[in-house]
């Protein structure tokens, strides 16, 4: 049975790069700080990482590029989000996301994974997931957001974006 969900599980995934276009990120986009919800002003206790996670087995998740993208206030100091959009394997795995500390190079790395329990039966349905996750304020510099290891986008805490292609 695990073999036959890994097969299917592998012709989603071919499927959704097919269909989703090249994985490069979209352009961030500068947002206004009246769009920027204070609802969303916190990342949602349910996707930090939790205690008991280490039971849990840890997965991938299938990031959708062309539809994440930076938040970017025009505010001072600035005020950044990420916006993460894409699909768990299934409704038995669970989203994590880990904001790791801004690097001396002005990188910012967010690590978006998924966790189920061992034995658990699943459809292997893909689930998707759209969630905004506040980076910080920043007040000078020019930074890079990497999700997974791939260029998000990068901003300027002088309110400049810069797009990518």
């Amino acid at each position: 049975m695990r073999i036959k969900s890994i097969y299917i599980l592998s012709i989603v995934t071919l499927l959704l790069a097919a269909f989703t276009g090249p994985a490069f990120a979209a352009p961030a986009r500068l947002t206004s700080s009246a769009s920027l919800s204070t609802s969303t002003s916190t990342v949602s206790a349910s996707i930090t990482p939790q205690p008991g996670d280490d039971k849990l087995i840890r997965d991938v998740v299938f990031m959708n590029f062309a539809k994440s993208r930076l938040l970017v206030s025009a505010t001072r100091p600035v005020q950044v989000q990420a916006v993460l959009t894409g699909n768990l394997p299934d409704a038995c795995h669970v989203l994590r996301v880990a904001i790791g500390p801004t690097s001396t190079t002005r990188s910012i790395n967010i690590s978006v994974y998924s966790l189920f329990k061992a034995g658990s039966a699943c459809a292997a349905v893909l689930q998707p997931f759209s969630v905004t996750v506040p980076l910080g304020s920043f007040s000078s510099g020019t930074y890079s957001v990497f999700v997974n290891g791939t260029l998000l986008g990068t901003f300027s805490a002088g309110g400049t974006i810069t797009s990518l292609g």
